[in-house]
């Protein structure tokens, strides 16, 4: 169990995976039995120390819920400004609502509809705006 930057618990499941010349530990959030929210991965070599690559992990963990992207306020949710200024991370998923026309994105543990995110980006109108995206066991 992890507590987030607003004083939320959040519960954790961890998994180790081996691919030949990597291995990747895993953390994945589990709510009403199941899993959805947060997810951290980590590589490391097969002949690293496992605690070490577990170590990385949790550190991940812990910055990632240190940080607040969504705030929510009278008129819903908005985005947070932050020392880095109005980033957003989070991750890609599919949404089955809309039968995978377009994604729903996971930001601060919480599922987000593209409609949401569109919503919350008219603030920003007239702004430009920098779309990055990586792979899950990378930190950025």
């Amino acid at each position: 169990m992890l507590e987030d930057a607003a004083g939320t618990t959040h519960e954790f499941h961890f998994r180790t995976r081996h691919g030949g010349d990597h291995v990747a530990v895993e953390a994945f959030e589990i709510a009403d039995h199941q899993a959805g929210g947060y997810e951290f991965q980590v590589l490391g070599d097969p002949s690293d120390d496992p605690i070490r690559i577990f170590q990385q992990l949790f550190e991940r963990m812990r910055r990632a819920l240190g940080r607040k992207h969504i705030e929510e306020n009278e008129h819903g949710p908005q985005i947070a400004k932050s020392a880095e200024g109005w980033v957003v991370r989070g991750q890609i998923e599919w949404d089955d609502e809309e039968q995978g026309r377009v994604p729903r994105l996971v930001i601060d543990g919480k599922g987000y509809s593209w409609e949401q995110i569109g919503r919350m980006l008219m603030s920003f109108e007239g702004f430009r705006l920098k779309m990055e995206t990586y792979d899950r066991s990378e930190e950025r």
